[in-house]
């Protein structure tokens, strides 16, 4: 979205925005695809997870990746047994406040997140 504030102003997205909406409601809203008084059950999963990555497996694709970007870029070295002050070091670079008191949100790139979810699905 800031990308379309930024090309068209903020009254001119706003003014967007509205017309869509009203267009979205005339239209009776969104459509759910389940009856809303019985909504389907969600099951916990049932199948086996298999065993988790090695560090090192984790260590090999990361330190593989190519860190692209402006301005100067990092030497991406992988620390498989960080301490606490490695940690406070990552965190001070790394880490932002969020709106909601002590909760915080990480502040890293797309290609890491994407390591992450695969790491996830493992």
């Amino acid at each position: 979205m800031k990308f379309l504030i930024k090309a068209m102003g903020w009254d001119g997205y706003r003014e967007e925005y509205e017309k869509e909406r009203e267009g979205i409601r005339a239209e009776g809203g969104a459509k759910l695809f389940f009856d809303p008084n019985h909504p389907p059950v969600e099951n916990a999963p049932t199948e086996v997870r298999g065993p988790a990555p090695s560090p090192s497996d984790v260590a090999t694709p990361v330190s593989s990746s190519v860190v692209r970007g402006s301005g100067i870029t990092p030497d991406v070295k992988p620390q498989l047994a960080p301490t606490s002050a490695d940690f406070e070091r990552w965190k001070k670079t790394n880490v932002r406040p969020q709106r909601q008191g002590e909760a915080i949100r990480p502040s890293w790139s797309p290609s890491l997140s994407r390591r992450l979810a695969d790491l996830a699905s493992i």
